[in-house]
């Protein structure tokens, strides 16, 4: 399974939310998750799905389970430790997420996503 990274990029200024005593950084604002996910060759709604069914749409969404070794899915697509070998706080701008789950779906496919495989999305047309 490939290991992606990207350009390096600012990430937002964090917020801390008290009651995860958890430090993530702010929601990117100018772009929505739409507009983005439109830029990429896949189909855009069908993306959105995975988006809502992985994250509930929450750019700050953790899974703090094992994978292979590492732990932990972020972000919008819950993009896993496995498939990304930079810092994973970048996971949660949603910019990098969609980057970096379009790279996995050009190389493994919907597969990928539990959410495809399972049932809950129908990824047939992604």
């Amino acid at each position: 399974m490939p290991v992606f990274q990207v350009e390096e990029v600012q990430t937002p200024e964090p917020v801390i939310l008290a009651s995860q005593n958890a430090v993530l950084p702010q929601p990117e604002h100018s772009e929505s998750v739409v507009e983005i996910l439109k830029q990429y060759d896949w189909n855009a709604e069908i993306a959105h799905l995975v988006i809502l069914a992985e994250s509930g749409g929450k750019n700050t969404a953790h899974n703090p389970e094992w994978h292979s070794g590492c732990q932990g899915s972020f972000g919008l697509f819950q993009i896993g430790c496995v498939n990304y070998a930079g810092d994973p706080n970048d996971l949660y701008i949603p910019r990098i997420n969609i980057e970096m789950a379009y790279k996995i779906y050009k190389t493994q496919g919907a597969r990928a996503w539990g959410v495809c495989t399972n049932g809950s999305v129908d990824c047939t047309h992604w």
